[in-house]
């Protein structure tokens, strides 16, 4: 599902594509992110740290004995394919949401969302 963004900054537009690129560059845009709050680079973040997660999460399990072989390898060509379609939208300026994932990565990771489940507190903008 792909969502051409309307007018991006290439601020953000960068931000975009470096959250994809290593974890340092995910920190990078989420820093330019803090001073200046975009969507599209919320969206990315979004996308590229759930890649990320699912990662750790596989690296964890990596140590199981034999099954966990399996699941890495497995785990390993999936997020690579998640990746380079999440990249791939980020360089063409469109928020592509990553297939199987993108759509719990977008949830999971909504900031205003979690905010707004505290009482008393109001959902800040993304």
């Amino acid at each position: 599902m792909e969502h051409r963004s309307h007018s991006i900054s290439t601020l953000a537009g960068l931000a975009g594509v470096l959250a994809y690129l290593t974890p340092i560059g995910w920190v990078l845009a989420f820093i330019i992110h803090l001073l200046r709050k975009e969507e599209y680079t919320a969206f990315h973040l979004r996308q590229a740290g759930g890649i990320y997660g699912t990662l750790a999460v596989l690296f964890f399990l990596s140590r199981i004995p034999f099954l966990g072989w399996l699941m890495w390898l497995f785990g390993l060509i999936l997020c690579f394919f998640l990746w380079v379609v999440g990249f791939m939208g980020a360089v063409q300026s469109k928020r592509t949401i990553i297939p199987y994932l993108g759509p719990y990565f977008q949830r999971w990771f909504n900031i205003s969302r979690l905010i707004a489940l505290f009482p008393g507190r109001r959902a800040a903008e993304d």
